[in-house]
């Protein structure tokens, strides 16, 4: 997996501000002021609200804020902040900032909004989404190759096609030697500017770059056609029965096997578009949303290796391309609280279990013996 470029980052953490240098010399020592009540530092100092021009009458906005609150509450499983000690518009406000807080959860980014219903109640809505770290998800194929075909390692090799397999037919990952696809596109471009350029580059350079991408192609091929066969899914579940690992690489790759067994058995139906934020078609800036947002085939994707000097190369222009999109498709669900509803459930689960299959699977082919 790799890391996207820093201006791709969208709404990213604050940092902290720089310290300013301290004088050398010596400060004079504090000590103390003496006792004093603590009255002070029991108050609760609430922050300045003032209502706006525009604000909506009391009447037709806390009846439905609070209901709706309450089933969102119970949905997230949160105690909301009594309100009751604050007039309008500070109840609202000071509870919406207390719902926000308590629903914060790792790996997830979830905006609360305030609607209004046809029918002119006020809900809230929470816009949940899996949050990718602003990651390239590529798998590098040519290392299991080479591996796969050394006789010793052929049943550990196995393990981890059944996992290729899985995620190219099942999870939708797209693989770089099928035609449509974002990264077959840039293999396609690199090799116009490979050749394009042959004449003002370093002789050395070109031959370098021209084999590697060679290598991708040919490679690619063959490893696809390994991918594809339907024979990983159908002996996934023998070779985990029949596996016996050496160390602790070969248990990781057991484990990470039998971990996308069980996602498949749990999910039989699901891939990693399932929640994918499309732009919508009847909107009248459809196109330019399509084009403008980083979808999730462009930063997921099978792909030949990734410690190539024509990888660094494809990088550099991934990076500059991503750069030019104004946001990042990434899984997300928006559930509306107009009524009391179940006990949450995380329906981002099984994208994260992928995203986190592709994470393992990336890291063992890295670390190769």
């Amino acid at each position: 997996m790799q890391t996207l470029s820093a201006n791709t980052a969208h709404g990213k953490q604050s940092r902290q501000v720089t310290r300013c240098k301290g004088s050398a010399e010596q400060q004079t020592p504090l000590r103390s002021a003496g006792t004093i009540a603590d009255g002070f530092l029991k108050h609760r100092f609430m922050p300045l609200c003032e209502a706006g021009d525009e604000l909506p009458e009391a009447g037709k906005v806390e009846g439905g804020f609070f209901k709706s609150l309450g089933h969102m509450a119970g949905h997230f499983g949160f105690e909301p902040l009594d309100a009751s000690p604050y007039e309008y518009p500070a109840n609202i406000l000071l509870t919406y900032w207390d719902a926000r807080k308590k629903m914060k959860t790792k790996g997830r980014v979830r905006d609360l909004m305030v609607t209004e219903q046809e029918t002119g109640a006020v809900t809230l809505t929470v816009k949940e989404t899996l949050d990718t770290g602003n990651a390239l998800f590529y798998i590098p194929v040519i290392p299991l190759y080479h591996w796969h075909n050394k006789p010793r390692n052929r049943k550990t090799a196995e393990l981890l096609l059944s996992v290729c397999t899985y995620l190219y037919y099942h999870a939708g990952v797209p693989y770089y030697r099928d035609e449509d696809t974002y990264m077959f596109n840039n293999y396609m471009m690199m090799e116009e500017w490979i050749t394009d350029d042959k004449d003002s580059i370093d002789e050395a350079d070109f031959n370098h770059h021209n084999s590697e991408l060679r290598e991708a192609f040919h490679y690619g091929d063959l490893m696809e056609r390994r991918i594809r066969a339907k024979v990983n899914l159908e002996q996934m579940e023998a070779r985990i029965l029949a596996y016996t690992p050496r160390n602790t690489f070969e248990t990781d790759c057991l484990e990470l096997a039998k971990a996308t067994l069980d996602v498949w058995r749990t999910y039989p139906t699901h891939n990693i578009y399932y929640n994918e934020n499309v732009p919508n078609e009847e909107d009248e800036d459809y196109d330019d949303d399509y084009y403008n947002f980083l979808h999730m085939e462009e930063y997921i994707s099978f792909i030949a290796s990734t410690d190539t000097y024509l990888y660094e190369s494809m990088q550099n222009m991934i990076n500059n391309d991503l750069n030019e999109k104004s946001k990042i498709l990434e899984p997300e669900t928006t559930t509306t609280f107009e009524q009391a509803m179940t006990p949450y459930r995380d329906s981002l689960a099984y994208e994260q279990k992928v995203f986190d299959t592709i994470n393992a699977l990336c890291d063992l082919l890295i670390e190769l013996p």
